[in-house]
């Protein structure tokens, strides 16, 4: 299984555009993330007990070289110039206020 899961963790660094996003989840009654790491080949869901940078900083999925596109959570900020909002958060922003 380990040699799975460092396929999939190549097949997205390879990828010149990576998508993130995080969102809760309850296990047993505590709150925990689950983040999800996307290129347009692979995918792989990561379970956390935080939403913060630490979690991107530790994680293998995140080459500084790609474009990141996000929901713009501050944690993102980790990636600076890299990172772009998904078109929904972006209609959001404009049409819903």
């Amino acid at each position: 299984m380990r040699k799975t899961y460092e396929q999939i963790e190549q097949e997205i660094n390879k990828s010149e555009v990576l998508h993130i996003d995080e969102t809760s989840h309850y296990h047993k009654g505590k709150l925990g993330w689950c983040w999800m790491f996307a290129s347009n080949t692979a995918s792989f869901i990561k379970l956390t007990e935080s939403r913060g940078m630490k979690v991107l900083q530790n994680s293998k999925f995140c080459n500084r070289n790609s474009l990141v596109v996000t929901d713009g959570y501050a944690a993102y900020n980790y990636f600076a110039d890299k990172t772009g909002k998904s078109v929904e958060h972006l209609y959001q922003e404009i049409f819903e206020g």
